[in-house]
């Protein structure tokens, strides 16, 4: 079977990427011919793991959304894939609009629950525009044969803001290799502890996420305060890079008292 898989990028940063890249050399070891288009520039992205891998790399990168549409269109005439797979807004928008367009089956992931009430007045978004991206959305997925979803929730969710059937959404959890996480043991948990000054018995939350809005990271900063009220002793653990958010990060932890330095791993906040 031949895939092409449309993302909006191969950067390193975001989980949608480092999941393709994970998933990649299983895929082509099973038999798919991947091909990865991608519409956003990249430097210093996945592009040679997913070479590596034996998946062929499209960077679509004409300027307009018009002419994007029209260079996904040229690459499928090119590669007569079996399957269009669609990830994130832009690529599932402009992705199936492509596939359609040719007549080529497409299905797409769904990775968050988008255009709830936190989007709509969330910082820097216009709700009008933020109905009009569902309303595109909702529009395109009418001719998506199947969706994938990572989660019960979200395809609940989404099932209802893009008006499409539960029925036709496939839950698939992401997962990664264990082999390169490796295994959990107590040495290993005594290990990371050690090196991070934490003691055995210190109760610890850690929060894996990009410093972006959609991950609610703020929400659990500022909350962190009632858990120091019953638990004096609690750690608060940030894993991840820096993003949009980082300085309203720092803000809220310096007001809340919870300290540490900010940056790409892991970020310590007592």
């Amino acid at each position: 079977m031949r895939v092409v898989y449309v993302i909006d990028s191969v950067s390193r940063v975001g989980g949608a990427e480092q999941g393709l890249v994970a998933m990649a050399p299983l895929l082509v070891r099973s038999g798919v011919e991947l091909h990865v288009a991608f519409l956003k520039e990249s430097p210093g992205g996945f592009q040679e793991e997913l070479r590596a891998a034996g998946a062929g790399v499209h960077p679509v990168l004409r300027g307009s959304r018009g002419a994007r549409v029209a260079g996904l269109r040229a690459e499928l005439r090119r590669l007569r894939p079996d399957l269009v797979h669609t990830t994130l807004y832009e690529s599932d928008v402009l992705g199936r609009t492509a596939a359609l367009g040719s007549r080529v089956p497409v299905v797409s992931s769904l990775v968050n629950s988008a255009y709830g009430p936190e989007h709509l007045h969330a910082r820097g978004l216009n709700p009008w525009k933020v109905r009009a991206a569902q309303a595109v959305d909702a529009v395109t997925a009418q001719g998506v044969r199947r969706f994938h979803a990572l989660t019960e929730h979200v395809a609940e969710v989404m099932a209802a803001r893009l008006r499409v059937s539960r029925r036709r959404i496939d839950v698939v959890p992401r997962g990664r290799d264990p082999l390169l996480l490796g295994a959990v043991t107590p040495e290993r948990r005594a290990r990371v502890r050690a090196g991070l000054g934490l003691g055995e018995e210190v109760p610890v939350v850690l929060a894996a996420a990009r410093q972006q809005y959609q991950k609610g990271l703020d929400v659990l900063v500022s909350a962190w305060p009632r858990v120091r009220a019953a638990r004096p002793d609690a750690v608060l653990l940030l894993a991840g890079s820096r993003g949009a958010e980082t300085g309203r990060l720092e803000e809220l932890a310096a007001a809340t008292g919870a300290c540490g330095s900010w940056g790409r791993g892991t970020t310590c906040s007592t």
